[in-house]
């Protein structure tokens, strides 16, 4: 059965991009480009997934899409934006996307493992830049816990995959969030995203 999936944002240009890529996945998807729009569309469509870009409301964006997330009881929201910046670590707090989106790099076969990541519970984080970074060096073991985090495991979830201690985990991941110059592990997932440590298939979830 194909998931409910509604999409805001206030570019329809994007927004027919979408629907033509959710044509080439083979899934289908409410499509809302104005405020007015929102409240209605979740009476009517009750979405398995969220992907709404916070600029769709000319003001408080962030606040009003947590506000929707608590007011629905929505389980299942990512972040759509045109923009990459430290301030944004703010508002992710407030929401507790479960997707972070770069509009801006995203394709069908990246909305094909956002879809699925969602759907299995999972975390993803696309993103991207034009300028290229230069690489942290990050040790085997710290690129293997980076990319469990990516797909939303807990530090008890990571330990218990990498056959390693919690604490031995917990140690690591300060290490991956210093090395990458961020302040949390949300963070540094976009992070490394942007600097292509992390690739869309790191954030698959594994049967």
């Amino acid at each position: 059965m194909s998931p409910n999936i509604l999409v805001g944002d206030p570019c329809p240009i994007f927004l027919d991009g979408v629907a033509c890529a959710c044509v080439e996945i083979g899934v289908e998807a409410r499509l809302v480009d104005d405020a007015g729009s929102v409240e209605e569309s979740f009476r009517s469509y009750e979405p398995d997934i969220v992907l709404f870009n916070p600029m769709i409301w000319a003001r408080n964006g962030w606040q009003k899409l947590a506000s929707v997330r608590q007011r629905q009881r929505l389980r299942t929201v990512g972040v759509l934006t045109d923009q990459t910046s430290r301030w944004h670590g703010v508002h992710l707090r407030r929401v507790h996307p479960n997707a972070y989106i770069d509009k801006r790099y995203l394709t069908a076969e990246m909305l094909d493992c956002v879809i699925r990541s969602l759907l299995a519970g999972g975390q993803v984080f696309l993103c991207g830049e034009e300028l290229v970074f230069d690489q942290p060096e990050l040790h085997q073991r710290e690129l293997e816990v980076l990319r469990l985090m990516s797909t939303g495991m807990t530090v008890r979830q990571i330990a218990e995959a990498l056959f390693l201690a919690e604490r031995t985990v917990k140690v690591d991941i300060r290490r991956v969030i210093t090395k990458l110059e961020t302040a949390n592990r949300a963070e540094a997932v976009m992070q490394a995203y942007r600097r292509g440590i992390l690739t869309p298939t790191d954030a698959r979830v594994l049967a």
